[in-house]
């Protein structure tokens, strides 16, 4: 597994005091570029650069909106997860970045690239990729494989450089979101469900799932997952319930190992259910997990809100800018 260092450079620092009066950078103060930077089992990671080509000053800060574009121009309907983290890097703190002229800032972006089928998995021409929420959008070629989730880091000073000490990636180490909540115990086993972020484009919406508890002393004789149904709530009431029984939509039990692994998940968008949600707004979803075992067990996680917002509206592809 390659790792990756992140360094500073002369041209583009941490935003400061006197920094907040620096405007955010416009794409047409831009120009990006996509190169590959290391690659595990079934995951790949590029580093996308922006580099500011004007001769003021701009900001970054936040996560991109990223989508994938098939080459008929179809987005591939993964749901990004910003500032997750991966498996071939960490979380990073949210910061501003300030680029001078001729400075560059970047971000990490990894994809699964196997075990899957479609819709969720595909061949990609594009790369849709707008510097935060409404914002036009850079279109960028670059030819892929990618399935189920999208992982995006945050803006980070200066370019991208894969040649360094493993123990800068340790994403794994932690693989809970932070502040997760959890639904009704049922005999000491909870379930977990925790959207990508608080605001997803109006289409296919992520979600982290978590189990914890299955294999403790006393705890229920839990198999694999049977059906899960994903229930979507608007203004306090229900109003759709997705059942899928795919083991894709479902948290799968890792047999026990001592000491007892009490936590284990994954990653789900409602395109395992066949769904996405188009009309903007404020919903709430929750998911049932039903398990095989003796006896069988019936989970129900937590309910959490998800902002709805419309999908990026226009596109930027003036020649400079997308490749």
């Amino acid at each position: 597994m390659r790792a990756f260092i992140l360094f500073a450079c002369a041209t583009a620092c941490v935003l400061n005091a006197q920094g907040n009066a620096v405007p955010a950078c416009e794409i047409n103060q831009l120009k990006v570029t996509i190169k590959f930077a290391g690659a595990g089992t079934s995951v790949v990671a590029q580093a996308i650069e922006f580099f500011n080509k004007s001769v003021k000053p701009c900001q970054l800060k936040g996560v991109p909106i990223i989508n994938l574009l098939k080459a008929d121009g179809q987005r591939l309907p993964i749901p990004e997860c910003p500032d997750c983290p991966a498996y071939l890097f960490p979380a990073f703190p949210i910061r501003s970045v300030v680029l001078k002229p001729g400075g560059t800032a970047h971000v990490l972006m990894q994809s699964v690239t196997g075990g899957y089928d479609e819709p969720l998995c595909s061949h990609t021409e594009y790369d849709r990729i707008a510097l935060s929420v409404g914002k036009p959008a850079f279109l960028v070629k670059n030819r892929g494989y990618s399935c189920v989730s999208l992982t995006v880091s945050p803006y980070l000073p200066g370019p991208e450089s894969s040649d360094l000490p493993s123990e800068v990636t340790h994403g794994l180490q932690n693989p809970a979101p932070h502040r997760v909540a959890w639904g009704k115990p049922v005999d000491g086993v909870e379930l977990s469900l925790t959207p990508f972020a608080s605001e997803q484009e109006t289409g296919y919406l992520g979600f982290r799932v978590l189990l914890r508890g299955m294999n403790k002393p006393g705890a229920p004789s839990l198999v694999n997952c049977d059906t899960a149904t994903l229930r979507i709530w608007r203004g306090g009431r229900l109003i759709r319930e997705l059942g899928s029984s795919s083991s894709l939509a479902c948290v799968q039990v890792e047999p026990p190992v001592r000491p007892y692994t009490s936590l284990t998940g994954g990653s789900l968008s409602t395109a395992f259910f066949n769904v996405k949600i188009e009309e903007p707004g404020t919903y709430s979803f929750d998911l049932v997990e039903h398990f095989k075992g003796n006896p069988p067990v019936t989970l129900i996680s937590n309910r959490v809100a998800v902002q709805v917002i419309r999908p990026i509206a226009r596109v930027h592809t003036s020649a400079g800018e997308a490749r």
